[in-house]
């Protein structure tokens, strides 16, 4: 069915257009899923881009009769110079990174320097947690640790929204924190600052988590997975572990 000359994208939407090609069409069930991102190659990199346009070249090459004829002109020439300028970019981005001596990550990466997080946690997960994002370099202040589960906060992060913004204007919500020994931890970040959101495994099922998703979409948040007991921290960049 998938046409195996792609190797990795641009797969799906060729099948879409053989579907309509071949008189039938393209219908989509409204449900939510769950997409890891990036998993099955590693993103920002020279294969990553190569792959990519490589695939949108294929799918142009076997479909340009869907294009007009300035389209076909134009397209594959444009696919060329957008993969080295984008390679040039790359390029330029770790040569300034190797010689500032810095490590520059994407924004949606935890070790992000503008990243935020929010962990919505049992407190027996909290400690295993904070010592995992200490060693992967997720800095202590940049980090919001409720004591949440499905009956404390059964509606997940919209729950917790008025909480973490009433602990960034005062120490509030003390209750619903961790231990003692984890409470400085909680700093203050409101929850238009919060940039991720760690969901426990053992603590929510995915059909809340996406559910809570769905209800809060235009807080625009990376999504991070934590198993406490393999100790795992599921990520879009990459899985974390002690």
């Amino acid at each position: 069915m998938l046409d195996e000359a792609f190797f990795m994208y641009g797969e799906d939407v060729d099948l879409s257009c053989r579907i309509e090609e071949a008189g039938y069409r393209n219908l989509y069930l409204p449900q939510p899923i769950l997409h890891y991102k990036g998993e099955s190659t590693q993103l920002h990199t020279a294969q990553h881009l190569k792959r990519f346009y490589g695939a949108m070249r294929l799918f142009f090459v076997k479909h340009r009769e869907r294009y007009n004829p300035i389209g076909r002109v134009l397209v594959l020439p444009a696919i060329g110079v957008i993969l080295h300028l984008q390679l040039l970019a790359l390029w330029a981005k770790r040569q300034f990174a190797r010689r500032s001596g810095r490590v520059s990550w994407p924004a949606h990466d935890v070790r992000h320097a503008g990243a935020r997080l929010l962990v919505m946690a049992r407190a027996e997960a909290h400690a295993s947690l904070q010592a995992l994002l200490q060693e992967v370099g997720v800095e202590r202040s940049h980090c919001v640790f409720l004591d949440a589960d499905e009956a404390s906060f059964p509606a997940g992060l919209a729950d917790a929204d008025s909480c973490l913004d009433e602990l960034a204007d005062a120490d509030s919500c003390l209750d619903e924190l961790a231990d003692a020994a984890l409470r400085p931890l909680n700093t203050a970040i409101k929850m238009h600052e919060v940039t991720h959101v760690v969901y426990d495994k053992q603590a929510y099922s995915y059909d809340t988590i996406l559910q809570a998703l769905i209800r809060q979409q235009h807080h625009h948040m990376t999504l991070c997975i934590y198993h406490a007991e393999a100790k795992l921290l599921v990520t879009p960049t990459g899985c974390f572990s002690v």
